[in-house]
């Protein structure tokens, strides 16, 4: 009687820890089909701080119906396969069984010679007969037991392969970070033209400067923004390194020299959520902001997705000045009609029209304002684009109107009387998000210039002896700036002051080489990925 208990007990665990795999194989199926290549601790730091209210495309909601069904029939399927290895003790009696039931069934005895059961029974035989060359297989339950220990095992291996399960709780510890990182003095800065610079900052989602490819894309989707780079600066030689992978990952990456992804950021012992994330280190708009600059920031969509309206009130944005999905319907915009963009929330244009309002209705002489806009109408997987706009009817469209719209912008600014006192910064978030869809597979798999759009209008500073040369995302806040003509200090573990550096970028105006052409992007890669108690001190 005890040995019974024991087997049924371990075949209904194995068959638990056997649904359990699945869930997990498809839910990691799920994650690649729907986002791409995504690691463990993107996956954590979402779940851990919430994404607030966001829509569901028609895309991911077939992702996500597609999936479910594919679970809900692989979980039938494995629960008839260990209710039949259970109940029977050979396959003799699965046949026996099998022929019963058709018996049983009134008018359809016929089907006992039928071609289906000569089938089914032929099958049957041919399996007999192979399993009896592996004595161990020799009962149903054994066979069922064989399937249960491969979908494990396969579930393991591609949540291993896609999701780097190894790397995220395998992590060595570094100090690295904290004896190379440079926190930025918000209580210093000096403007040395003697007079405070405006800054309108855009973050362009998902924008690459590839995109100019004729070959690969049809035309060049950013030629407006194409036409803009002769009128100011623009660097080459971007590298996708941590600080690349998603928008709030790009922003921290770009604002404040640190990105927002490390091997601890997802601490489950905190009896709090990561309410402001990266608390603790300064942003270039926390600098301005001291500075008495009046700064607003515009968006789109929900500023609870990823506590980004949180993000930007903590780093140099006043609160009344945050406008997002939930504001501009607060004052009364309807989220339909020609304002509507994606399931995101308001269209660009929309956003744009708004940014205008607020820097027309605040501009004073007197005090400098600090405008950062992020657009929204390029978010993968499909983006969104107005009719007007419409030629390809994908995604491209959407790149094109967003590269009509930052030039309209500019050619808006260069009528008003604050311009030629104002620095105008365009970059992109991130490269586009590699998931699997038509301008992936298409497009961006086959371009070779995979950087982020980047462009500086209006800089004090002279063109660079060179713009060619190795960067990542951290180096874009300490340019942004020098661009501005602005000398300001930061502290190096404590000891070192520089006036070059933030965080880990240092401003690409200088002849100093940064980390990435020092040590390299693989080096790069692996201590920002490594534990860092310093890291974390920064949350």
């Amino acid at each position: 009687m005890k040995n019974k208990k024991l087997v049924t007990f371990l075949y209904t665990t194995l068959f638990v820890i056997t649904l359990i795999a699945l869930i997990v194989l498809f839910s990691v199926h799920f994650i690649k089909e729907a986002f791409g290549s995504v690691t463990l601790s993107q996956i954590l730091f979402h779940l851990r701080i919430g994404v607030g209210e966001t829509g569901i495309s028609p895309e991911l909601e077939a992702t996500i119906i597609e999936t479910l069904t594919r679970l809900l029939f692989s979980v039938a399927l494995l629960s008839f396969l260990a209710w039949i290895g259970w109940r029977y003790d050979s396959y003799q009696e699965i046949i026996k069984s099998l022929k019963s039931a058709f018996i049983k069934i009134k008018n359809i005895t016929i089907c006992i010679k039928s071609k289906t059961f000569l089938l089914i029974r032929n099958l049957l035989n041919k399996l007999k007969a192979l399993i009896k060359r592996f004595p161990l297989l020799t009962r149903p339950v054994l066979l069922v037991i064989l399937i249960s220990i491969s979908v494990i095992f396969y579930s393991l291996k591609t949540a291993e392969r896609r999701l780097q399960l190894s790397d995220y709780l395998l992590q060595e510890s570094s100090t690295w970070l904290q004896e190379n990182f440079a926190v930025l003095d918000t209580s210093y800065i000096k403007h040395i033209s003697g007079k405070k610079r405006n800054l309108i900052l855009v973050f362009l989602e998902s924008v690459e400067d590839g995109f100019v490819d004729e070959k690969i894309y049809g035309e060049n989707l950013i030629q407006e923004l194409s036409n803009l780079k002769k009128e100011g600066i623009s660097f080459n030689g971007y590298q996708r390194t941590v600080g690349s992978r998603y928008t709030m990952d790009g922003l921290c990456a770009l604002l404040m020299g640190v990105p927002l992804e490390g091997a601890e950021l997802v601490d489950f012992s905190r009896t709090t959520k990561f309410d402001v994330l990266l608390r603790n280190a300064p942003s270039i708009l926390n600098l301005l902001q001291n500075d008495g600059y009046k700064t607003s920031f515009f968006v789109g969509s929900s500023g609870k997705f990823t506590q980004k309206a949180n993000f930007f009130e903590a780093h140099g944005i006043d609160r009344k000045n945050i406008y997002t999905r939930e504001i501009f319907q607060k004052n009364g915009y309807r989220l339909s009609g020609e304002l509507k963009g994606s399931e995101w929330g308001f269209c660009d244009e929309f956003v744009w029209s708004q940014a205008k309002q607020w820097i027309t209705e605040n501009y004073d002489k007197k005090t400098p304002f600090l405008t950062v806009i992020e657009t929204l109408d390029t978010h993968f997987p499909n983006g969104f684009t107005k009719a007007k706009y419409r030629k390809f009817g994908d995604v491209r469209d959407a790149f094109r109107a967003a590269s009509i719209m930052a030039s309209e912008f500019v050619t808006w600014a260069k009528q008003q009387p604050w311009y030629q006192d104002t620095t105008i910064v365009f970059v992109g978030d991130h490269p586009w998000q590699d998931q699997p869809n038509d301008f992936t597979n298409l497009y961006t798999k086959n371009s070779s210039n995979r950087q982020i759009f980047n462009l500086f209008i209006n800089s004090v500073h002279k063109k660079p002896t060179t713009t060619n040369r190795e960067w990542t995302a951290m180096d874009i806040a300490p340019t942004i700036l020098d661009s501005m003509g602005i000398e300001y200090r930061a502290l190096i573990n404590s000891k070192t002051m520089s006036n070059n550096q933030i965080g880990i970028g240092l401003s690409l105006f200088s002849d100093e080489k940064n980390f990435i052409e020092i040590y390299g992007m693989d080096f790069l890669w692996t201590e920002m990925k490594k534990k860092s108690t310093f890291y974390n001190s920064l949350f």
